[in-house]
């Protein structure tokens, strides 16, 4: 197994395969929230959550409408995600939280999230998780149609990447624009600078950054 490993080293991306405003102005074509279908307002309020968030297609799933762990409205948005994610043994993931980006309402997460709960809140029964399919009967979606989600408005783009690529281009971008790191390791779950920079951290081009990231970590 060392000789095969000599053999096929481990392949390392340094640069990103896709840029973040580049994505974003795929998502501006899309038009208004209000008149976007239901799965295309699922996908484009998912793509902006995971974007800010710096959270695994696992935690967003966890996200659920109950007292106690669900705050949003128009100046903000805060959620504790319910269960345990990939790497969470006996703590739960941080919290999200996102304020208004008031620079652009059709890129704001915020009013992204209003409009889709105001849309979703007659079609679920007694769901609780905020994330269900477009079609009957509705459920609870799982985290690889999550991933499908993110990999599709990547994709649809006309980029090429993984839902992984989120997570990572997000954090990257926040950093290369200058936000608090400590924020930044807070919001992505990170102990240790050490495995954001050897794991997450690549380096976007510096017409991609954008201010959407200042809005989705916790002051």
């Amino acid at each position: 197994m060392r000789g095969v490993h000599r053999s096929r080293p481990p392949k390392v991306k340094l640069f990103p395969t896709w840029q973040v405003s580049d994505v974003l102005q795929y998502l501006l074509s899309w038009g208004d929230a209000e008149s976007l279908p239901l799965n295309r307002l699922l996908m484009k309020t998912a793509f902006l959550v995971a974007l800010v968030c710096f959270k695994r297609p696992a935690d967003l799933i966890n996200m659920c409408v109950k007292d106690g762990s669900w705050s949003l409205n128009s100046e903000g948005f805060r959620c504790q995600p319910l269960g345990y994610g990939k790497t969470e043994r006996h703590h739960p993931v941080p919290p999200l939280v996102i304020e208004p980006f008031s620079e652009n309402v059709h890129l704001c997460p915020v009013f992204h999230l209003v409009t889709l709960q105001g849309k979703l809140e007659p079609l679920r029964k007694n769901e609780d998780r905020f994330w269900i399919s477009a079609k009957k009967p509705y459920n609870a979606i799982s985290s690889r149609t999550m991933c499908n989600w993110l990999k599709s408005v990547i994709m649809d783009s006309g980029a090429a990447g993984t839902a992984r690529d989120v997570r990572s281009n997000g954090s990257s971008t926040a950093a290369q624009a200058n936000l608090d790191l400590s924020r930044i390791l807070q919001a992505g779950n990170w102990n240790r600078v050490s495995t954001f920079q050897r794991h997450y951290f690549r380096p976007q081009k510096i017409s991609a950054l954008s201010r959407i990231l200042y809005v989705g970590s916790e002051s």
